[in-house]
């Protein structure tokens, strides 16, 4: 009986590992509304972006936009991300965005500035 319960929680907790798959995001982030000169960076909850340190978008004068791109390394089938201008958090009092990822695993994301 012993061996079918330890047989059985194994199953199960095995069962629960979701299988970590390697997703590419790619942040583009319209500059309307952001003034010139500014620090624009995003933050997020996997790896490499943290909720306590921006990961810096680089501007791209061509298009207009800031844009940075990360490698994500999750189990899940989506991830939570702001923008942060200047050291301040954008869509304030509000839930947080939320890139569903593509099945390729190349999401491409165009943002507008404190805009859903």
């Amino acid at each position: 009986m012993k061996k079918i319960m330890l047989l059985l929680i194994t199953l199960l907790l095995y069962s629960c590992v979701q299988e970590t798959r390697q997703q590419v995001v790619t942040f583009t982030i319209d500059t309307k509304g952001i003034p010139p000169g500014s620090s624009v960076a995003v933050r997020g909850g996997d790896k490499p972006l943290s909720w306590e340190q921006d990961y810096p978008l680089v501007y791209d004068s061509v298009s207009g936009t800031y844009k940075a791109t990360v490698q994500i390394a999750t189990g899940y089938l989506f991830t939570e991300y702001k923008y942060v201008v200047n050291g301040t958090f954008e869509l304030a009092n509000e839930e947080n965005r939320r890139a569903i990822f593509s099945a390729d695993g190349n999401t491409v994301l165009n943002d507008k500035y404190n805009v859903r």
